[in-house]
């Protein structure tokens, strides 16, 4: 019997996924509850669509546009949302550029999008993980408030657990 372990590289399973955003739109999500779609429309299927990007990967930190990491329970979000891989380069026709330029051989994005805003963030919110440390406490009241919806959230910074104390 063939083993295809040794040709799969990506397949269907649950993990964890992550988005990276700013210290402005957390507020928004926090206080909205809720995660929207993208500013820009990306092609999907041959259609411009707004998406809400994840990706799989935890590495994959843009530290020039991003200041912390919102981290997901990947087993909640498949059951209530159609979480789609998605390839930016491959949907646009732009894979061969791709595969050519040095610059990006080492980014592995493992991108997943979803077609319509997250609701009730704090259902699916595992931890989030803050760049700078003076961040977390600009933002003590919303994360409070975030807390008494779900204790279970965690806040990082660079990894490590901060304990509130709530």
């Amino acid at each position: 019997m063939i083993n295809y372990d040794n040709y799969i590289n990506e397949g269907y399973f649950r993990q964890n996924l992550y988005h990276f955003t700013t210290l402005y739109p957390l507020k928004k999500i926090f206080e909205e509850d809720k995660l929207d779609l993208g500013y820009y429309d990306n092609p999907v299927n041959g259609e411009n669509k707004r998406t809400l990007s994840l990706t799989r990967n935890k590495n994959f930190k843009l530290e020039r546009y991003s200041t912390l990491i919102l981290e997901f329970d990947g087993d909640l979000l498949y059951q209530d949302y159609k979480i789609i891989p998605y390839d930016y380069y491959m949907q646009s026709g732009k894979e061969t550029k791709t595969k050519s330029d040095p610059n990006r051989k080492h980014i592995v994005q493992s991108e997943e999008i979803i077609l319509k805003p997250l609701y009730d963030v704090h259902k699916y919110l595992v931890s989030v993980e803050f760049y700078d440390y003076n961040d977390i406490y600009k933002e003590t009241l919303l994360i409070e408030k975030l807390l008494e919806l779900n204790s279970e959230i965690k806040f990082k910074y660079k990894n490590k657990v901060i304990n509130y104390g709530f």
